[in-house]
């Protein structure tokens, strides 16, 4: 079974140092939860999406489905090996 540790945090906050020392200490992959946003707008055509665009494409799936884009990573994730999964909140005063 996987071991799999969620990070989540504002910018600045040090998430991204964590998997980085996840991955070179303990041979943790990692996923971040921009990049299935990101795939979703080249799937749509959008090769350059601004991050309105981007939080946008986040929250029409959302309204299909609240839980999709946790499922959406459930589906990435493969295997044994331990998962180290990434996911930035922006500040909402400071977009």
């Amino acid at each position: 079974m996987s071991k799999i540790i969620g990070l989540t945090g504002q910018f600045g906050s040090g998430c991204s140092t964590i998997k980085d020392i996840l991955y070179k200490n303990f041979q943790y992959r990692s996923f971040v939860f921009s990049d299935l946003i990101k795939q979703e707008a080249l799937a749509q055509g959008l090769v350059h999406p601004t991050r309105y665009i981007l939080q946008n494409i986040g929250n029409q799936k959302r309204q299909i489905d609240l839980a999709y884009w946790a499922k959406a990573m459930i589906n990435k994730i493969h295997g044994d090996v331990p998962l180290a999964v990434e996911n930035r909140i922006a500040d909402p005063y400071n977009t």
